[in-house]
């Protein structure tokens, strides 16, 4: 039940940006913490996602074994069953939201220029590469694809840590002056770790080329990738080459 709630707080909240926050342009998250520089949209709202961010909980409450999904369907049933009257209420609500947030449109509007565009271009990109890695590190992950092993001074700092918190920058600048014993044992166990590492990547490898419908997919992912990465960096590249010429 706990969990449901949390859940369906989570939710929400989310619906609630939905119908406040995102009501402006997204451009002002005063509710999220966030540097994203986001291009001003319109104002958009429904009846139905107020009728949501009102009575979500109460629904969610009243039905503790119930999915997320499953009490979404309730939503809608509720929702249609609304008499005319009930139905207005949201409707004059999700108006008098409208009307509230459009001066805060308009205003963003007026104050968008050139250089937060280019911000929010560069924002949307940096999270599109964020997105298509974290695809490309889900899909190895499920084809087995092994971790590279960590140098010896890192398995020493992670071998320290296990006896409570350190300080890494010192603990880095103490494997220089470990004794010899130490440094062997750590070499021996980077050793090992290595020669399973290779074992792994092997049978990774081997996953790939039986698995052909993942093998392509993550060619073209990395494909992907590339792509726009060059595109970023030859746009930045432009851009500071444009700045010079004109200074």
């Amino acid at each position: 039940m706990l969990n449901l709630l949390n859940r369906g707080n989570s939710f929400v909240q989310a619906v609630n940006r939905l119908a406040t926050t995102r009501l402006t342009s997204r451009g002002d998250f005063s509710t999220v913490k966030s540097s994203r520089v986001i291009p001003p949209r319109k104002p958009w709202s429904s009846p139905y996602t107020q009728f949501i961010a009102s009575e979500f909980r109460a629904v969610a409450e009243e039905n503790p074994e119930q999915k997320q999904t499953d009490i979404m369907k309730l939503m809608s049933e509720r929702w249609r069953s609304l008499d005319d009257e009930t139905r207005e209420k949201y409707r004059i609500l999700n108006d008098e939201l409208l009307k509230e947030r459009q001066d805060l449109y308009e205003e963003e509007v007026a104050n968008w220029t050139p250089e937060k565009g280019k911000l929010a271009e560069a924002d949307r990109k940096l999270r599109k590469i964020a997105r298509v890695k974290r695809e490309i590190r889900l899909l190895e992950k499920s084809l087995g694809k092994p971790k590279r092993v960590c140098p010896e001074a890192s398995l020493f700092v992670r071998e320290v840590s296990k006896h409570g918190k350190v300080n890494l920058a010192d603990t880095i600048r103490s494997w220089k002056t470990q004794p010899e014993e130490t440094k062997k044992r750590i070499g021996e166990l980077r050793a090992k770790l290595l020669e399973e590492y290779q074992t792994a990547a092997r049978l990774y490898e081997q996953r790939l080329a039986i698995d052909e419908d993942s093998s392509k997919k993550l060619k073209k992912l990395k494909a992907k990738l590339r792509k726009i990465s060059e595109e970023t960096t030859s746009r930045v590249s432009g851009e500071t080459s444009s700045q010079v010429s004109r200074e």
